[in-house]
């Protein structure tokens, strides 16, 4: 017992020594010194080009003694760092200041915080001194200046979004964690920089609320928000960020390769963005026999059903979802094969159309939208996969296109949809039925924003779905 207790440590303390350490620095700003923290890969070289990523700690972390910072994220980024070598930089924000200006108030009667954000303002001095190590890190040679990325949690959430605001086209990605900014200057990042928003719904910190604005805010912008809410996290919901398995992935998958192409990675018809999302989890998954799996192929609705309703997912291990956020039917037909043909399931759940008929790769006619689905259905019959296709969910507007009347189309395309199914022996998962209101849009209590499902909504969806399957 003592050998293997010693070899264990012996093990685990070389196998800590192998991975890159974080060296302490200081940078000078104004007179005084900003502590940071840098990560360099372990084979360094300066005629090589890296990734730059900076990120913000909390408001529990701040102080001079350049440790404090490192709680949250440093480790698992130290055991990235071979599989995404990249120069990190944690600063410690002084104890005295704060990454993002904010307003700070206390509601007794509700029991919560209340933070506001000025959409204009001079930043403080741990703003000004983050700005100016962000520039004197960008003028490094062996900085790759379309990979550079930021992220945040808590006050480190809130710095993120009010960067990304003063620099809108500096970053190729973001993660903020519970965080929160001015809602008006969303429109000044929005096409410039995909951002991947956290927040835990019990957060009594910092309320979810403010998270969730900003990706309304997003949807108002034309762009698919990127937001997983974790139903059961307070307001450490950075565990459970750092715990998604294509943390890294996503956010390194990421790259300004032309700062005035402001296309979102999701509309782009590139290899890289279709097939790149799923490759390496798809190349584990082809090892193993999936011969009892279902599918989920889908969009941001099916992608946010793992964060926003985890215990389903967690009880059906056969499941596999592949949910891309603001994927259209085109989209989808061309990722179909490397993401469920070749994965060899027993079944597949096609629930695809919203984002035809809001127009995410242009106008698009309700035939054509349904011949895709169509043809993705062949496609799955034709390798013997068994095929359901699932209505698409009522919507009465969309936040991001308002004003294209979509619930008739919806009822049209499902009608269509279902006549297909039926002729096919195809399996239909009628949704729509069960979940509309009287004005064929979503009950209130199954959506937040007239087209993505609450909890509620999940847990429905769930409902039909077991029963249909039976």
């Amino acid at each position: 017992m003592r050998f293997v207790i010693f070899f264990t440590l012996v093990f685990s303390t070389t196998v800590s020594a192998q991975l890159p350490q974080f060296e302490k620095a200081t940078f000078t700003h104004q007179g005084k010194e900003l502590q940071y923290r840098i990560l360099k890969p372990v084979d360094f070289d300066e005629s090589k080009t890296y990734p730059l990523h900076l990120f913000l700690h909390g408001a529990g972390e701040r102080g001079a003694d350049n440790e404090a910072q490192l709680v949250h994220g440093s480790e698992l980024f130290r055991q990235k760092s071979k599989e995404h070598p990249a120069i990190v930089i944690f600063p410690q924000c002084p104890m005295e200041d704060y990454w993002a200006q904010i307003g700070y108030s206390r509601d007794e009667a509700t029991n919560s915080n209340i933070f506001t954000y000025p959409q204009e303002s001079t930043p403080g001095w741990a703003m000004s001194a983050i700005m100016n190590l962000l520039d004197d890190m960008l003028s490094q040679p062996f900085i790759d200046k379309e990979r550079v990325y930021v992220g945040g949690l808590s006050m480190g959430g809130m710095g993120t979004f009010e960067l990304l605001a003063r620099r809108p086209n500096t970053f190729a990605a973001a993660t903020a964690i519970c965080g929160g900014g001015n809602i008006a200057n969303v429109k000044n990042w929005a096409h410039t920089t995909p951002v991947w928003i956290f927040h835990g719904e019990q957060d009594q910190v910092v309320h979810p609320f403010y998270s969730k604005s900003i990706a309304e805010e997003l949807t108002q912008q034309g762009v698919t928000p990127k937001l997983t809410i974790y139903p059961k996290a307070g307001h450490d919901s950075w565990t459970a960020a750092f715990a998604e398995p294509d943390f890294f992935d996503w956010i390194y998958s990421h790259k300004k390769e032309n700062e005035m192409d402001t296309t979102p990675e999701w509309l782009k018809f590139s290899e890289a963005t279709l097939l790149g999302k799923f490759k390496r989890a798809n190349e584990a998954l082809k090892k193993n026999n999936n011969s009892n799996s279902t599918v989920f192929m889908g969009d941001s609705i099916t992608e946010s059903w793992l964060s926003m309703s985890p215990e389903f997912w967690k009880a059906h291990p056969e499941y596999i979802n592949r949910g891309f956020g603001g994927h259209t039917t085109s989209q989808m037909l061309v990722r179909f094969r490397q993401d469920v043909v070749d994965l060899k399931p027993k079944r597949v759940i096609i629930l695809a159309g919203t984002n035809d008929i809001a127009g995410n790769t242009g106008k698009t006619s309700l035939e054509t939208i349904a011949s895709n689905i169509f043809s993705m259905a062949d496609l799955a019959s034709q390798n013997n996969i068994e095929v359901s296709i699932a209505s698409v969910l009522p919507a009465y507007d969309y936040p991001w296109k308002p004003g294209l009347e979509p619930a008739g189309k919806i009822i049209k395309l499902n009608t269509m949809l279902y006549a297909f199914a039926k002729a096919n022996n195809h399996t239909y998962l009628d949704y729509h039925t069960f979940m509309k209101d009287d004005r064929n849009g979503m009950q209130e209590k199954y959506t937040y924003d007239m087209v993505h499902c609450t909890k509620e909504g999940y847990q429905k969806m769930e409902e039909i779905l077991l029963k249909f399957l039976k």
